[in-house]
């Protein structure tokens, strides 16, 4: 392989959850009176932290309780990742055949992780010291610090690895930290096209590609 590492985004790109929380997001908005359409929550804060989505709403309803908001979100998140969330197809036989170091590094917090990566079988492929959240740094993407960070525990320079992201704040934390990145984008969105990703439909395609170089 052209690389030493590889770095996986977790939401969007491990595990399909984006579609069922931005479901479970509107529907708490709208318990709080805020009409929002799936697709509108889908392209305004997928990839975005829930900073992001609380600022949003006091924007709309004025201040509001923020941590009983996310304490509730993060709870009920646990039920519908039981029964709804499912694995990226394909990822888990990329990731079996990776012949170098990987590791997970997200926007969201490893409590969530120990969730959708435990539902979908996935967290047996990972090193639990290889699962790497924003919240410990208190900076997210697109700052490239948690990426960084990343680099340093693996001693590994921004050339030697690769990232795979499906949303743009990913892909500009990567390529602002110098590391060059694959753009998981299977409804082959204009804006992901667009960026400076190298951009796959499929993880099949995204294994030939690694494995191949």
């Amino acid at each position: 392989m052209k690389y030493d590492l590889v770095i996986f985004d977790c939401d969007g790109t491990l595990v399909d959850s984006e579609p069922v929380t931005m479901r479970l997001i509107c529907k708490m908005m709208q318990e709080m009176g805020i009409e929002l359409a799936f697709n509108e929550a889908l392209e305004d804060f997928a990839g975005k932290n829930m900073m992001h989505i609380t600022t949003y709403m006091e924007s709309q309803i004025g201040s509001f309780d923020k941590v009983a908001f996310e304490k509730d979100y993060r709870h009920r998140c646990i039920q519908v990742f039981k029964d709804e969330l499912e694995i990226v197809p394909g990822v888990d036989d990329l990731i079996k055949q990776l012949p170098v170091p990987y590791c997970i590094a997200s926007n969201g917090p490893k409590e969530k992780m120990d969730v959708t990566l435990g539902v979908t079988g996935l967290i047996d492929l990972f090193d639990p010291n290889h699962i790497f959240s924003a919240y410990d740094f208190q900076k997210w993407k697109p700052d490239p610090t948690l990426y960084q960070s990343v680099l340093a525990y693996f001693d590994c320079s921004p050339e030697c690895a690769v990232v795979i992201e499906d949303t743009m704040p990913g892909i500009m934390g990567a390529v602002n930290a110098g590391i060059d990145t694959i753009a998981y984008n299977p409804k082959n969105e204009m804006e992901l096209n667009q960026s400076e990703a190298k951009n796959f439909g499929s993880m099949r395609e995204i294994s030939n590609y690694l494995l191949s170089n």
